[in-house]
C-alpha cells in the first residue's frame, strides 16, 4: 500500500504504455531488419513473441530446426505451429534426454510434435566418444 501512496497511478499506467508501445515499435523494426534504434535492450524472446502474435508467416518450403528440445512454447508456435505446417515440411533436431533450458522457459513442445509425428528418425552411433563411454552413460 505504501507504493500507491507514492506513485501517481495515472502517470505511471501512461509510463508503462508509452514504454511498452515503444518496445513493440522496436522488435518491429528488429523483425524488419533494421535494427535496434531506440536504445532499448530488446532480448531475442521479446520480438519473437511480437512475431508469434503478428501470426508471422516464414516464407521457405523447408524448415531445418536444430535444438528443438530447447525451444519455448513461443519459439514452438512461430517456428513449428498449425500456420507454419500448412504449407511447408518442417524438421526438428533434438533430443528430448538433452533439455537444459527448462529454466528459461523450454516447454514440451518437441517431446509433445516427436510423440504425435508419424516419422521419426533416431541416431544410431556418436562421433562424440567411442561405445564403452555410451554404454557407461546408459547404465546412468
Amino acid at each position: 500500500t505504501k507504493w500507491r501512496e507514492m506513485v501517481n497511478i495515472v502517470r505511471y499506467v501512461n509510463w508503462a504504455a508509452d514504454f511498452f508501445s515503444r518496445v513493440h515499435d522496436e522488435c518491429l523494426n528488429i523483425r524488419n531488419g533494421g535494427g535496434n534504434t531506440s536504445g532499448i535492450h530488446i532480448p531475442h524472446d521479446a520480438y519473437l513473441k511480437v512475431a508469434q502474435m503478428e501470426n508471422l508467416l516464414i516464407p521457405h518450403e523447408f524448415v531445418f530446426i536444430d535444438e528443438a528440445q530447447d525451444m519455448t512454447a513461443c519459439q514452438a508456435d512461430l517456428f513449428w505451429g498449425q500456420r507454419q505446417r500448412t504449407d511447408k515440411i518442417i524438421y526438428l533436431f533434438g533430443d528430448r534426454y538433452q533439455q537444459i533450458y527448462r529454466f528459461r522457459g523450454a516447454s514440451h513442445s518437441f517431446r509433445d510434435m516427436v510423440d504425435a509425428s508419424s516419422r521419426k528418425f533416431t541416431l544410431t552411433g556418436s562421433f562424440r566418444f567411442g561405445n564403452n563411454v555410451a554404454k557407461c552413460a546408459t547404465c546412468v
